[in-house]
């Protein structure tokens, strides 16, 4: 759906730019990151993939029980690293309307103060900055649009199951 977004806007936009896509692959079961690939360049995008034993790694650092907090930041660090080799000044990721709200409510409630992640800011590890272009519109919206446009789904997060039923995003998303 990103990417869509980001191609209309490279069609009617003042300024030329690029476009590459990266998929980070956890190694997950069923997470099928050669059909993302295949999916890519059906679609004619440059496509990358990270690969990374996931969950190896939250075993090996025992983070079962929450892995998303590690998981984030070593997905981040490699897709940074994988843009600035790249030569990419920005990285798009495609945090919707709910994602930005439950993200402010998990920082304030988890007493790390009023903070989200803004839809235009610098990264703090490298020297990127970071867009969100679906940031204002709402999750039923973008979902909506996704499936209207049959985009496919490739595989999904090991500990979905899990983070659905226990996770801190499941629960403030219920509140919200």
């Amino acid at each position: 759906m990103l990417m869509q977004v980001l191609e209309a806007l490279q069609r009617r936009a003042p300024i030329k730019f690029e476009l590459e896509t990266v998929t980070f692959d956890p190694g997950f079961s069923g997470f099928e990151a050669d059909k993302i690939a295949d999916f890519c360049d059906a679609q004619n995008w440059s496509h990358h993939t990270i690969k990374a034993p996931m969950e190896d790694i939250i075993r090996e650092k025992e983070a079962e029980k929450r892995p998303c907090l590690l998981c984030s930041r070593l997905r981040r660090g490699m897709l940074y690293k994988k843009a600035e080799g790249l030569k990419c000044s920005k990285v798009a990721l495609g945090h919707n309307l709910d994602d930005t709200a439950v993200s402010l409510m998990i920082s304030t409630f988890r007493g790390g103060g009023i903070t989200t992640m803004g839809p235009n800011v610098p990264a703090d590890e490298a020297d990127l900055r970071i867009i969100r272009p679906l940031a204002y519109a709402p999750e039923d919206l973008v979902t909506a649009a996704a499936a209207e446009l049959e985009l496919p789904v490739f595989g999904e997060c090991a500990y979905k199951e899990q983070l659905d039923e226990h996770g801190d995003r499941a629960y403030f998303m219920a509140l919200l």
